[in-house]
């Protein structure tokens, strides 16, 4: 309730239950005190061609607002700059916050904290400390996870698959069975198919973010390192 006001006009995404619930219980201490007045708005970014499981906690959490007379407004990713005039601030979850303070979240956080930052509004992280994971991504590259976001093609095919076959071809393994000494190779041939775009992540460094709330208070993203810490050792 410190972070959202009268008359603000709040931007987010994604199906985050710790963002819902941070919104919910602002919506709620505006009904605890007898008012009948709206006390602020959401525009949610939906992506409008996935049916993943976060979008289906993203409509959840419209519901919940509607359902307690806040306005909530849908948008496709395409047109948060267009939005970002009429946002007061941005808050987003985390899928983990690493050591420098960056956080790694669903494909096109990033994107939004850019324009944040280029707006001058104050974009927030919330999540819960169990999130704070010991991981230095150095860029977007440097996450540790095959997404094949980036999927070059030709009229012969797409060039990701012409790799794996490459791969396949040039370190033949038994089915089932894991060469330890060679761990990263065995285990990108026996790999899960990369996610799709929509369960894609990305990751977004430190100076883009503003805070970072969680259930133990509000740290900046240059204290992460710290904490980790306290919860490792």
């Amino acid at each position: 309730r410190h972070f959202i006001r009268d008359g603000n006009t709040v931007l987010t995404n994604g199906g985050s239950r710790v963002v819902g619930s941070l919104l919910r219980s602002a919506a709620e201490s505006s009904n605890d005190r007898g008012r009948g007045s709206i006390r602020f708005r959401v525009i949610y970014v939906v992506s409008p061609a996935s049916h993943t499981s976060n979008e289906s906690e993203s409509e959840a959490n419209i519901q919940a607002l509607r359902e307690r007379d806040i306005p909530v407004a849908t948008i496709p990713p395409t047109a948060i700059a267009y939005c970002m005039d009429m946002v007061t601030s941005c808050f987003v979850g985390a899928e983990g916050v690493v050591e420098n303070g960056g956080v790694v979240n669903r494909l096109g956080t990033l994107q939004m904290a850019t324009l944040a930052k280029a707006a001058g509004k104050p974009f927030y992280v919330v999540s819960e400390s169990h999130k704070f994971v010991r991981l230095y991504p150095l860029g977007q590259q440097d996450l540790g996870i095959e997404q094949n976001i980036v999927d070059f093609k030709t009229a012969k095919g797409s060039e990701n698959d012409e790799a794996g076959e490459q791969r396949g071809a040039a370190s033949p393994k038994d089915e089932g069975v894991a060469d330890m000494d060679g761990s990263k190779d065995a285990m990108a041939s026996t790999a899960a198919p990369a996610c799709r775009p929509e369960e894609a992540v990305d990751y977004t460094p430190p100076h883009l973010i503003g805070g970072i709330i969680t259930e133990s208070g509000v740290l900046l993203p240059s204290a992460v390192s710290e904490e980790l810490i306290k919860i490792w050792f």
